[in-house]
């Protein structure tokens, strides 16, 4: 790390590509300890699936947050999933919602697709069809866009963190439940 322990970018560079999750794991602290909004999302997804820390949906519902308030839409979009199933926070699908509605006014296809999916049964909002399917459609033209880029682009060092397969559901509140645990990526983001 030393020829970039000063540069949270470079840190959270290297926590991407590192060989093993602990080594993954110390750069993302590091960068995290010089605010790098990013870096709180990896972190957070290291300790969402214990990678190399302990597992806590707490921990990582408080770094997506941190994420979040530094306009990480990926961090929002985790918080959003937490508080939807109430895992590291309190339950509030309102709240859900209305994170769910700000990423899909800013593209994020999982934001809309998890919307519509709020929409076709009625959680936090009053049931819409007509509003599910246009979320759907809109989060289908939003990955059929992106799909057509390189997931990185090496000149900017930028690293698409959005996974293509908009199959996830959000399982069901009342149970708590989810077939994927929520997340929007288990891919770091840079």
């Amino acid at each position: 790390l030393s020829a970039a322990q000063h540069y949270a970018p470079a840190l959270n560079d290297l926590g991407i590509k590192a060989d093993s999750n602990a080594e993954s794991a110390e750069a993302f602290r590091a960068a995290v300890s010089q605010q790098f909004g990013p870096a709180y999302f990896n972190l957070a997804l290291c300790h969402q699936y214990g990678r190399s820390v302990p597992a806590s949906y707490e921990t990582a519902a408080r770094l997506y947050r941190q994420s979040a308030e530094q306009g990480c839409v990926a961090g929002k979009f985790n918080l959003a999933v937490c508080q939807f199933l109430g895992q590291g926070v309190a339950q509030s699908i309102a709240g859900a919602v209305k994170e769910f509605r700000n990423g899909a006014g800013l593209g994020h296809a999982e934001s809309q697709n998890n919307l519509g999916y709020c929409y076709s049964h009625g959680y936090g909002v009053e049931r819409d069809l007509e509003e599910a399917r246009r979320q759907a459609i809109q989060a289908r033209q939003e990955e059929d866009g992106r799909r057509h880029r390189e997931p990185y682009d090496l000149a900017d060092g930028v690293v698409d963190h959005l996974h293509l397969g908009l199959k996830r559901v959000l399982g069901d509140p009342r149970t708590r439940s989810s077939p994927v645990l929520g997340v929007t990526s288990k891919k770091p983001h840079a």
